[in-house]
């Protein structure tokens, strides 16, 4: 029971990540190829980097401190394990 639970709720929010995308997606006007992954951020970049065979791995930064701050600390773990070349922005 609560294994469905966590497949539907897992579920659910791919949708609405898949929704809001597509919306920013169309402001912009972009037609790049989006994958929503859930797990660990690290390992989900890295794993979707070497499925998808990407030529380049863009990922932001954040300057700010505390639990946000912690990104910093992920880039490096990325750029470390990535497959391919990593652009920080």
């Amino acid at each position: 029971m609560q294994l469905e639970l966590e497949e539907r709720l897992q579920s659910e929010k791919r949708e609405a990540a898949s929704r809001r995308i597509e919306e920013l997606q169309s402001v912009v006007g972009s037609h790049a190829r989006v994958s929503i992954a859930i797990g660990p951020t690290k390992d989900m970049l890295v794993e979707e980097a070497r499925r998808l065979q990407a030529d380049v791995l863009v990922i932001g930064r954040s300057p700010q401190s505390g639990m946000l701050g912690r990104l910093r600390d992920l880039s490096y773990a990325v750029v470390r394990d990535a497959p391919c070349p990593v652009l920080s922005v």
